[in-house]
């Protein structure tokens, strides 16, 4: 059986993935710090980690795939961030804040790559998937958030941007020893607002919504099943490549 690992397991997208692979022959790990720990899946396992403690992910991971099996598929859907996260716009830019993220949010997808990457490469077979978001793709709209009660946020689209480009250079050096790593933007997800329970206003959606030709938000089950579509023999001869789930809304 297949040892899938989904970091960030019990958030809005990693659920999702859960819930596509939970029908599947294989053993599903799901790393994360909160949310649903039992399942009634006896092949669905809870593993409380803590992805924004880079300094020590080589040595968790390590120890989990010693422990549990080598990583046939990884995946990774978390969002780590600072509890001021939200505040920092480009108007109220606070270097401290951005670095903080960086090294929680960007760092955590990379060096969790490269560390998952080595693992596999000893297998010569694997395959990784990471989630983007379309503001690595294209700037976010000042006017879209405006008197909506949500802001732009200036180290966000930084950090994604970094992951999608990461995901080419992982790529480039991996594929040789038959390792895939992959990279899956969506674009506004239907839901709650990241840090809090609630769901998006509906002047932001209005605003939102007239530059997406469909014309409704992802819902976090289209996102999910594009990562399993990237980890499936079907996308076997797929490397270094970013699929963005947005509903047409990059490109007008």
């Amino acid at each position: 059986m297949k040892n899938i690992y989904i970091l960030g397991g019990n958030g809005l997208i990693g659920k999702q993935i859960v819930k596509l692979y939970s029908t599947d022959n294989v053993n599903i790990f799901v790393l994360d710090k909160i949310g649903v720990k039992k399942f009634k899946n006896k092949n669905i396992k809870f593993i409380k980690y803590d992805c924004s403690d880079v300094n020590n992910a080589q040595k968790k991971l390590k120890s989990l795939f010693k422990l549990y099996g080598k990583p046939d598929i990884f995946i990774n859907s978390s969002y780590p961030s600072t509890k001021n996260w939200a505040k920092s716009t480009i108007k109220n830019f606070d270097y401290k804040l951005l670095k903080d993220n960086f090294e929680i949010h960007m760092n955590n997808y990379v060096w969790t790559a490269k560390i998952v990457a080595n693992e596999m490469k000893r297998y010569r077979s694997g395959s990784i998937i990471l989630l983007g978001s379309i503001y690595g793709v294209v700037a976010q709209d000042p006017n879209i958030y405006e008197n909506t009660g949500l802001r732009e946020n200036y180290g966000y689209p930084i950090i994604k941007s970094g992951i999608m480009a990461s995901t080419k250079q992982l790529a480039s050096f991996y594929g040789k020893f038959n390792v895939r790593i992959n990279c899956v933007c969506p674009g506004g997800i239907q839901g709650h607002v990241k840090g809090s329970k609630k769901k998006q206003s509906s002047k932001f959606k209005k605003k939102y919504l007239n530059k997406i030709l469909l014309n409704r938000l992802c819902k976090p089950i289209e996102a999910a099943n594009v990562c399993k579509f990237f980890a499936s023999d079907m996308a076997s001869y797929v490397t270094g490549q970013t699929i963005i789930v947005d509903g047409g809304y990059t490109t007008l």
